[in-house]
This record gives C-alpha cells, structure tokens and sequence, in this order.
C-alpha cells in the first residue's frame, strides 16, 4: 500500500482558508522555545536563565567547544549531551554558523551543572530568537 496523498484540491482549499482567515504558517528552527529561570532547572544554583538542548539527531550528541566555533576543541570532560538535557546560559556571543547550515552564528557559553563550560550553538538549545534571549541574557 503506498502513501495516502491528499488531493491538490483539498490541500488548496486548505490554504485558501489559512489565509482568508489570516493565518500564518512559519517552520520554526530547533531552538524555538524560551530560555527559563534556572531556578526552576537546578535549585542548587538559583539565577541566571537554562535551555534545553535540541534538534539533535539520533545516534548524535552535542558537545561543549573552547570557543564559539567547532575548530577550537572540545572541553576536556564535556559531556556528549542528547535533547532534553539542559544547559545555563551565562552569556552569548558570535562565531562559526550551526553545523547544519542554517546560518545561526549565535554561541552561548554554557554550564552543564557537572563543572563543564564552554560554548554551544543557539541553534541547538531551547532559547527562543535572538529577540527574546537579549533582554535577558548578556552579551560575553
């Protein structure tokens, strides 16, 4: 049995009715969501904002870097971190674009809460846009 196709009527009533009704359909990257109060992360260590990491596939990890670019080494004792582990967000800054190419030269340098820190890719944690994280995280 091959895959149920929707016939192109439907689908262009479909889209005809989105935009009648003014709506707007927008594909949003990995980190589509907003950075949250630590406090409600790790109790232990109150303040500043954490975020999940995200839009890793499976089979990979994501690692913290010396810098923010994948050509300055890893930290020793990073952890290989999955989605759904979190991350506090100290600061951000600008370097090498996501390794999936879409562009993000945003890095945050980062604490795993296990003594690690260094720097991730915006694109792979929960931080929401650029809009939303700047007014409460700090430029390094």
């Amino acid at each position: 049995m091959g895959a149920k196709r929707w016939p192109k009527r439907g689908v262009a009533i479909a889209g005809g009715l989105a935009l009648a009704a003014g709506v707007m359909v927008v594909t949003a990257g990995p980190a589509s969501a907003d950075p949250v109060s630590c406090q409600n992360v790790f109790p232990d260590r109150p303040g500043g904002y954490c975020a999940q990491v995200t839009g890793i596939d499976a089979g990979s990890s994501l690692v913290l870097h010396n810098g923010p670019d994948y050509t300055s080494g890893v930290v020793d004792g990073s952890g290989h971190y999955t989605d759904g582990t979190w991350l506090k967000l100290y600061c951000w800054t600008t370097g090498a674009a996501d390794a999936d190419g879409h562009g993000d030269t945003y890095w945050f340098n980062a604490d795993d809460n296990n003594g690690n820190i260094g720097f991730v890719n915006d694109w792979y944690v929960t931080s929401g846009g650029f809009s939303t994280w700047s007014k409460v995280i700090n430029h390094c």
